[in-house]
């Protein structure tokens, strides 16, 4: 909650939205997990803000899919997405859009997912949609 009341300090002109399933409020995760996700959240975070160029909507969506017994994280923006033909590119050590010396943000995020079992998915629908999802008990 502070980053985002940081985030809209900051970015006067970006709109955030955070909506948690009501399973989330209650679900009981050990430390560790919850700076990892917290980091994950963190980082498709400003990953959308910085795609808005200052101005824009950014979706997130946290839930858990008890079917499938994982954590549901969804971060999407209204950005112009990722450029056609790279969208196989975004989870890739040092790719990045904004320049060398970047480029290590969302393949941080794949790492750890993939290390816990979970995984990291992009797509385009009118923005950038990036969806984690993350095996619980």
């Amino acid at each position: 909650m502070q980053v985002l009341s940081d985030l809209r300090k900051e970015h006067k002109e970006v709109r955030v939205r955070l909506q948690l399933g009501r399973m989330v409020r209650s679900l009981k995760l050990p430390g560790n997990m919850v700076a990892l996700l917290s980091l994950i959240v963190c980082e498709l975070l400003d990953n959308a803000v910085e795609a808005l160029r200052a101005k824009g909507k950014v979706m997130i969506d946290v839930d858990v899919l008890s079917s499938k017994r994982s954590l549901y994280i969804r971060v999407q923006d209204n950005g112009p997405g990722v450029t056609k033909g790279d969208e196989s590119r975004v989870f890739d050590e040092h790719y990045s859009t904004r320049g060398s010396g970047r480029g290590l943000g969302l393949y941080l995020v794949k790492e750890a997912l993939l290390k816990l079992g979970g995984k990291v998915e992009y797509s385009f629908k009118k923005g950038s949609i990036f969806c984690a999802t993350l095996p619980v008990s």
